[in-house]
């Protein structure tokens, strides 16, 4: 499912269907395939809170559904 759809949890980054420049952008923040990231609440009308690797991230919707997550 899209990190967009997620809720509240800890899921596992399966796949990021972004561009090369994407990916450098997300790959700062931790953000890569593998990884375990943690949702802190549903937001379905702004960023998306999360947590990688200890740091505190909002994720924007355009991006968040082009991250495709699995339930930890």
């Amino acid at each position: 499912m899209p990190l967009s759809f997620a809720r509240k949890g800890i899921f596992y980054v399966k796949k990021i269907n972004v561009g090369k420049f994407g990916k450098r952008k997300l790959s700062k923040m931790a953000i890569i395939e593998g990884i375990k990231i943690e949702v802190l609440f549903e937001n379905f009308g702004g960023p998306i809170p999360i947590i990688v690797k200890n740091a505190k991230y909002a994720i924007g919707h355009g991006i968040a559904s082009k991250i495709e997550v699995v339930e930890a």
